[in-house]
């Protein structure tokens, strides 16, 4: 949110438990890594970079 606020529409729904989650330094990404193999409908295995916007991922790692 612009106004610094909590955003509660931005939800990543993982398919397991995130353990640890940062920030870029830019503020445009958001970092989460755990035990979870999927967020939302695409693949993230353990390690997941997202979209500080719309919670899509930005990156697929392998």
């Amino acid at each position: 949110m612009d106004n610094g606020g909590v955003d509660w529409t931005w939800r990543p729904l993982f398919n397991g438990t995130v353990n640890g989650i940062n920030a870029s330094a830019d503020g445009k990404q958001v970092f989460a890594a755990g035990y979870f193999s999927t967020v939302g409908t695409e693949s993230a295995f353990r390690l997941a970079s997202l979209n500080t916007v719309d919670a899509k991922l930005t990156a697929q790692w392998n």
